[in-house]
């Protein structure tokens, strides 16, 4: 099932993207923990989707922006490095992989996107929901100015939206929102 739907996510990707099968650092196979990251089960299969949609990323870029992206995937895989000694190396890597698909889809706009969506919250404050079709779910949620990346998970009746400290839950149509970790939940209608 992984598998087919990673080729899914792969044939949504623009051709050039799709061409690419090799995965990226995994292929050089440098040092110890580079070894054990890939060896990881799924790696392979996540690390060829990130290279992709690196890939795809890179042909929408001019050169200065293009090194830029370069130096920042680098910095990313050396995270990716330090999983392999990890008390949850499952856990580390899944996140990794997952983070990076989401910052790539969003940030280069290779995904359809619904929204802006506005919300007005009990408190009288005003979130702006832009929903990527991503690779998993994910949304933009802006709020004063900052804007938050959060991840999606389907639930048993809507989705929910996170990172470690903002939440977005939409259940049976009803919308909650935790901005800051130690911060109430508040219930949002759209405006």
């Amino acid at each position: 099932m992984k598998r087919l739907l990673i080729a899914a996510a792969v044939l949504a990707l623009p051709l050039g993207a799709q061409a690419v099968s090799m995965p990226g650092f995994c292929a050089k196979g440098i040092g110890s923990a580079e070894a054990k990251v890939c060896q990881h089960p799924g790696s392979a299969e996540s690390e060829g989707l990130v290279f992709a949609l690196y890939r795809a990323a890179l042909e929408k870029l001019d050169a200065g922006p293009s090194k830029e992206l370069q130096e920042q995937h680098t910095k990313w895989w050396d995270s990716v490095k330090a999983c392999a000694e990890s008390k949850d190396m499952n856990g580390c890597i899944n996140n990794a992989y997952g983070t990076r698909m989401l910052q790539l889809q969003s940030s280069y706009k290779l995904v359809k996107t619904t929204g802006p969506v506005a919300f007005t919250c009990s408190d009288g404050s005003k979130i702006s929901a832009t929903f990527l079709d991503t690779t998993p779910a994910s949304m933009v949620a802006a709020r004063n100015k900052e804007n938050v990346l959060l991840r999606g998970e389907r639930t048993a009746s809507g989705i929910a939206y996170g990172n470690r400290s903002e939440e977005f839950k939409e259940h049976q149509g009803k919308v909650t929102i935790k901005w800051g970790a130690k911060a109430k939940e508040l219930s949002c209608k759209k405006s």
